[in-house]
């Protein structure tokens, strides 16, 4: 009975055996009610039967603790394997390996665990530390799903600021081509879900947006000390230090007049046409070439191209003159001596009875060149000497200064810088007169 009460105890404090206890105690059940009847012979037998069946309940139970322990271990180690896998990704991301302090502490308590055998736990350390993975994940993945919204709202603001500058120059154009097809591709990746590449794309959209802002405000935008290029027309401008203004590199074109007046026209000259896209235009009078220089400012000053107080306007006299000189002491704009070094005058084939430029023979233009092809100065201005004049803003007797000489002329005294005779009314327009805009502050 001793023995018997033992088994019960070890089975009752066995919680894989105690699941059976009740067998036991059905025999033992049979056995006291025999004891009781005095039938001792039976009563012993199953005694003996309950023992039997408690040892029996007990081995059973050690294998059957066995094989968990083997499975629960098993499972500790997958878990611990799904744990490292994680780990792996985190640890080598560099947006997630300096945050792992938490996931660190679980890992280090189901090591632990395994370690001291408690299996079950090392399975809750491990899934805490997995779960922990699986927040931080989701975290990051939030973050940078953030920062991919934030910069394709940048990168679409700067795309907006890059219209005005396509088609401007091939370097430009080609450029903003370029950063548009990955913007494209970054727009693809987030409709995908694939942040962390949009993101990768739209940093590099951004970068390249930057450059090309930076390359076409320094060409196209104003800065005092810098040479530019005004957006609107194409017409390009040289710094002048000396009078503190900007002056045209070129006269205004055709082309460039009819972004203004898209109907003008420059005709022609015994049959020659003096209207090409590139040549100076001419045709129109002071009052057109001051209405020129207001739209000018208008649409620049909207755009915010030039610097407050500053506007385009007709040269002066005196600035005409300064720019034809280079600042140096000379009698025509390429220097002190005939025959001239460049420029665009009257050909002795057109104007055989009047011409006296004896010893001329570089002009090739019977009538107006293409702006770069009538000779530059010093200071890189082109067509002060020849091709058109150039209406200023010199008043005398009700009559407008002109500048330069021109295509039609036929005599030395009128290429003098100094000239003070070239004067015209200011309403009218001449196919032998054109402008050169300034930029400059106030008078």
């Amino acid at each position: 009975m001793a023995q018997i009460n033992i088994i019960r105890e070890q089975i009752s404090n066995n919680p894989i055996a105690s699941e059976s206890i009740h067998q036991l105690d059905e025999i033992q059940k049979k056995a006291d009610n025999l004891f009781s009847k005095r039938d001792f012979e039976q009563a012993v037998k199953y005694y003996e039967e309950s023992q039997l069946m408690g040892e029996k309940l007990l081995n059973q139970a050690e294998e059957i603790g066995k094989k968990r322990i083997v499975k629960i271990k098993n499972e500790a180690l997958n878990s611990k394997k799904i744990f490292d896998a994680l780990y792996s990704e985190l640890i080598s991301s560099e947006k997630t390996k300096s945050k792992l302090a938490e996931i660190d502490s679980f890992a280090k308590k189901a090591e632990g665990s395994i370690q001291s055998n408690d299996y079950a736990m090392a399975i809750t350390e491990f899934n805490k530390a997995v779960d922990a993975g699986h927040n931080l994940t989701n975290e990051v993945k939030e973050e940078i799903k953030t920062k991919a919204k934030l910069l394709q709202e940048a990168v679409q603001k700067q795309q907006i600021k890059l219209k005005k500058y396509k088609g401007l120059s091939p370097e430009i154009t080609e450029k903003i081509v370029k950063v548009d097809v990955v913007i494209s591709l970054a727009r693809n990746e987030l409709l995908k879900e694939e942040f962390e590449f949009a993101v990768e794309q739209l940093e590099k959209a951004q970068k390249d947006c930057q450059e090309i802002l930076e390359l076409a405000e320094g060409k196209y935008q104003a800065k005092i000390g810098n040479d530019f290029t005004d957006p609107k027309t194409g017409m390009d401008f040289i710094w002048i230090d000396s009078l503190k203004i900007w002056a045209a590199k070129y006269e205004v074109t055709n082309g460039q007049y009819r972004k203004f007046d898209p109907t003008h026209d420059s005709k022609k000259s015994e049959g020659l046409s003096l209207n090409k896209d590139k040549q100076p235009v001419i045709e129109i009078s002071y009052y057109e070439a001051i209405g020129f220089c207001e739209w000018l400012n208008a649409v620049s000053k909207k755009e915010a191209k030039i610097p407050e107080g500053y506007s385009f306007r007709l040269p002066s006299k005196n600035e005409w003159e300064t720019l034809a000189r280079c600042g140096l002491e000379k009698f025509y704009p390429w220097g002190n001596e005939w025959p001239p070094a460049y420029g665009n005058f009257g050909n002795q084939e057109s104007f055989p009875g009047t011409w006296k430029l004896d010893g001329y023979t570089a002009d090739t233009s019977i009538v107006t060149c293409e702006i770069g092809e009538s000779g530059k100065n010093e200071w890189n201005i082109y067509g002060m000497a020849g091709n058109v004049w150039e209406w200023t803003s010199d008043l005398k007797n009700g009559r407008r200064g002109l500048r330069g000489g021109a295509w039609t002329e036929v005599t030395r005294a009128m290429l003098v810088i100094a000239n003070d005779r070239a004067y015209a009314p200011p309403d009218q327009p001449f196919d032998n007169v054109g402008i050169r805009v300034i930029l400059s502050g106030k008078e």
